[in-house]
C-alpha cells in the first residue's frame, strides 16, 4: 500500500466519490426521504394538535362533532407509532450508510485505488465517526425504559395484578436490546476503526492536504458565469415561488377555518362522511355576511393558488437544475472553459435530493398520519365505517406509493449523477458546504484533513497501538 502512495508529480490530487453499492445507496435514499417525511408528519401533528386544543378548550367558542373530535384524539396514537417506526428506520439507515461507506473506501484502498483521487469529505465524514451511534442511542432509550419498568414492577409486586406482566415485559425488553449494545461496542466499532486506519494509511494526511490545496486553488480561479445567468434567475424564481406558495397555504387555512368558526358557532349533531352536517348556520347582519363571503372567496382562491404556485415553483426549479446540468456538461467538454460559479458547482458536485422527491416524501408523511387515523375512526363508529375507513385505507395506499416514489427518485438521481459529480470534482473541485458540530464549531472534516485519528477521536487508541 505504501508503494501506491507514489504518484507522478504532474498528476493533480483531487477529490473523488467512490461507489458504495446497492445497500449503501438504498440507505442514503432512505435517509434523504425520511427528512422531508418527518417534516410532513410534524406539520400534520401540529395542525391536529391545534385542532384538539380548539375542541377541548373552546378557544373560539366552537365545538366540532364527536367523529372529528375522535379523529383528533386518535391521531396522537398514530403519530407515536409512525414516529417510533420512522425513527428506528432512520437509526438503522445511518448505521448502514456509515458502514457501507467505510467498507467501500476500505475495499478501494486494498485494491490500490489511485492515491491522487482522495475520497470526498462527504464520504470521509461517515468514516471518522463511530458507526451505529443512532441505533445505539435508540437502544439505550429502550434499555432505560426496561430498567424503569423493572423497578416499577418490583415496587408494585404483589400489590398490582399487572406487576408480573410489567416485570416480564421489562426483562424481555432488556434481553432484546442488550445484545445489540454489546455487538456495537465489541464488534461494529472495532471493525469500523480498523477500516478507518487502513484508509488513512492509503490516503495519507499529505494526500488530503494536497486535495484541499487543489480545491482552494481552484476557488481562486476566474469565474465564467455567462452560461448560468438565466438558470440562476430561474433557480431563485423557483425558490421564491415555493416560499410564496407556503405563505398562501397558511393564510388560506387560517381564513377558511375562521370562516367555519364564525358561521357555525354552535355545531350539533353528527358530521358523518356521507351526510356532512356542521349544525345550524349563524344569522349575521348584511355587512358581516359580505365580509365573510369575500373572505371565503379569498381563502378558496389562495388555497388553489398555493397548489398551483408551488407546482410552478417546482417545475421552474427543476428546469433550472436541468439547464445548469446541461451547461456544466458543455463546459466539461471544452477544456478551455472557465470555472462555473461556486454555488452551481456545490449544487451539482455534492449529493442532493430532487425537489420532486422531497415533495412526495412530505405528502407521504401527511398521508401516514391522516390515513391510519381515518381508518381507526371508521372502526370506532359503525355509521362512519363506510366513509372514514375506506377513505383512510385509500390515503395510506397513496402515501405508500408517494414514499416509494420518493425513495426511487432519490436513489436514481444520486446514482446517475455520480459520474458527473466526479468529473466536476476532478475538473473544478470546490470547498464543501460548512457543517457544524453540537458545539457550533465547523467540523474538522469540513475544513481540512480528517482521516488520520486525532487524540480523543474515534479509533485513536487502536491507531496509536498499531503505529507503536
Amino acid at each position: 500500500m505504501s508503494a501506491s502512495n507514489k504518484a507522478p508529480p504532474t498528476v493533480a490530487t483531487t477529490w473523488h466519490e467512490y461507489p458504495v453499492g446497492f445497500i449503501g445507496e438504498s440507505a442514503r435514499a432512505l435517509l434523504r426521504t425520511l427528512i422531508p417525511f418527518f417534516a410532513g408528519v410534524g406539520a400534520t401533528f401540529v395542525l391536529l394538535l391545534v385542532g384538539s386544543i380548539v375542541l377541548d378548550e373552546g378557544v373560539v367558542g366552537y365545538r366540532l362533532t364527536e367523529p372529528l373530535d375522535t379523529m383528533f384524539r386518535t391521531s396522537m396514537l398514530v403519530f407515536l407509532v409512525v414516529a417510533y417506526l420512522s425513527t428506528f428506520a432512520l437509526a438503522v439507515a445511518v448505521g448502514v450508510r456509515d458502514t457501507s461507506t467505510s467498507r467501500a473506501l476500505d475495499n478501494a484502498a486494498l485494491s490500490n485505488a489511485a492515491v491522487t483521487e482522495v475520497p470526498h469529505p462527504g464520504q470521509i465524514e461517515h468514516v471518522i465517526e463511530p458507526p451505529w451511534w443512532a441505533l445505539l442511542l435508540f437502544q439505550f432509550g429502550h434499555l432505560l425504559i426496561g430498567v424503569c419498568g423493572l423497578i416499577a414492577g418490583f415496587m408494585a409486586f404483589g400489590e398490582e395484578a399487572s406487576s408480573t406482566q410489567v416485570v416480564l415485559g421489562s426483562l424481555g425488553l432488556i434481553a432484546l436490546v442488550t445484545p445489540i449494545i454489546f455487538w456495537t461496542y465489541l464488534r461494529a466499532w472495532p471493525a469500523h476503526g480498523q477500516r478507518r486506519i487502513r484508509i488513512s494509511q492509503h490516503w495519507t494526511t499529505g494526500r488530503e492536504k494536497a486535495a484541499w490545496k487543489t480545491a482552494r486553488g481552484q476557488s481562486l480561479s476566474p469565474v465564467d458565469g455567462s452560461e448560468f445567468t438565466v438558470s440562476a434567475r430561474r433557480m431563485k424564481l423557483g425558490t421564491t415561488l415555493a416560499t410564496t406558495a407556503a405563505v398562501f397555504g397558511v393564510v388560506a387555512v387560517i381564513v377558511l377555518v375562521m370562516h367555519l368558526f364564525i358561521t357555525h358557532p354552535d355545531a350539533t349533531g353528527q358530521w358523518r362522511y356521507d351526510q356532512p352536517d356542521a349544525g345550524p348556520r349563524a344569522e349575521l347582519d348584511a355587512t358581516s355576511e359580505s365580509i365573510l363571503a369575500a373572505a371565503l372567496s379569498v381563502g378558496a382562491v389562495l388555497a388553489v393558488l398555493a397548489v398551483v404556485v408551488f407546482a410552478i415553483g417546482v417545475l421552474v426549479e427543476g428546469a433550472a437544475h436541468t439547464a445548469e446540468k446541461a451547461a456544466l456538461r458543455r463546459a466539461l467538454e471544452h477544456s478551455a472553459g472557465g470555472r462555473p460559479p461556486a454555488d452551481v458547482l456545490k449544487r451539482h458536485s455534492e449529493r442532493r435530493s430532487p425537489r420532486t422527491a422531497e415533495v412526495l416524501a412530505a405528502f407521504s408523511g401527511v398521508g401516514m398520519i391522516v390515513g391510519p387515523t381515518g381508518w381507526l375512526v371508521g372502526t370506532f363508529d359503525t355509521d362512519m365505517s363506510h366513509g372514514f375507513a375506506s377513505t383512510g385505507i385509500a390515503i395510506v395506499g397513496i402515501a405508500v406509493a408517494f414514499l416509494v416514489g420518493s425513495l426511487i427518485a432519490n436513489a436514481v438521481a444520486n446514482v446517475r449523477g455520480q459520474a458527473m459529480r466526479n468529473e466536476l470534482l476532478h475538473r473544478w473541485p470546490s470547498i464543501p458546504r460548512v457543517k457544524r458540530d453540537e458545539d457550533g464549531k465547523v467540523k474538522r472534516v469540513r475544513k481540512g484533513p480528517a482521516l488520520k485519528p486525532a487524540k480523543g477521536e474515534f479509533a485513536y487508541e487502536a491507531y496509536r497501538r498499531q503505529v507503536q
